[in-house]
């Protein structure tokens, strides 16, 4: 079987926590695009970033991208209806995989509810704890990993209905960097 390639967008925060080699995992609702991902299928990750200027008449464009604020030279493809337009933010949804620097290898997925996960997993998503042995030694403060990526889960899925709550169920995506471009 030939390996295949998917579209998928992260939030800066997450493309950080990626480019930082703090991100192996993800959770996402399940669609019919994220089930056919198998181990091997290689995720091209869609970020945000900003047009700087257009380069060779108008067949190219140097970009920033917003996370790091790494610039990139990329050929604007015949296919794209319009050209990219200097200091306009170009949104991670609509990449397109010539403007992508970054590549993922899918090693594994599997499916469980979102509050199954553990404080591994919680750190494999990126997220960090912040939990610490009170002075007196009989309690933490702060949170762990798992409560703060509870929040995070919050931010970008409650309003959607998907809230850690209502316990939905996702599909895990369990993946290595495999290439970074300048």
């Amino acid at each position: 079987m030939s390996t295949r390639e998917h579209p998928i967008p992260f939030s800066d925060r997450l493309v950080d926590a990626i480019l930082g080699r703090r991100k192996t995992q993800t959770r996402r609702i399940p669609t019919p695009q994220n089930a056919k991902y198998q181990p091997g299928d290689r995720l091209w990750v869609k970020e945000r970033a900003v047009c700087v200027e257009l380069c060779g008449g108008d067949t190219a464009a140097l970009i920033r991208y917003t996370t790091d604020g790494a610039e990139r030279r990329v050929i604007w493809p015949d296919r794209l209806r319009g050209r990219p337009e200097p200091g306009k933010t170009l949104l991670a949804r609509f990449m397109h995989r010539e403007a992508s620097r970054i590549l993922l290898a899918v090693e594994r997925t599997w499916l469980e509810h979102i509050r199954d996960i553990t404080e591994e997993d919680a750190i494999a998503e990126g997220v960090k704890s912040t939990a610490v042995l009170t002075p007196d030694g009989d309690d933490y403060r702060g949170l762990y990993a798992k409560e703060r990526f509870a929040d995070l889960w919050n931010e970008t899925n409650g309003a959607r209905g998907y809230d850690w709550a209502s316990n939905p169920e996702v599909r895990v995506i369990q993946f290595k960097v495999l290439e970074v471009q300048p």
